[in-house]
C-alpha cells in the first residue's frame, strides 16, 4: 500500500472496508508506539516495507 488511500476515506466508508473504526485503529497505533519505546530490541534483519498502520490493518 504505497499510497495511503485509506486516510482519505469517510469514517463509514473506513469502517466498512476495514472493519474497525479508524479511532480505534489510531489507539492501536498509539499502543504499539508506545510499546515500542518503552522496550527496544536490537533491530537486525530485513526493515519493513509496510508502515505501523498498515501492519494492524493486515493482522487479522
Amino acid at each position: 500500500m504505497k499510497n495511503q488511500f485509506y486516510l482519505n476515506l469517510k469514517p463509514e466508508q473506513f469502517q466498512r472496508r476495514f472493519g474497525i473504526k479508524i479511532q480505534t485503529l489510531k489507539a492501536m497505533v498509539n499502543a504499539l508506539e508506545n510499546f515500542r519505546l518503552e522496550n527496544p530490541k536490537d533491530r537486525r534483519g530485513r526493515r519493513t516495507i509496510l508502515t505501523l498502520e498498515e501492519q494492524v490493518l493486515v493482522v487479522p
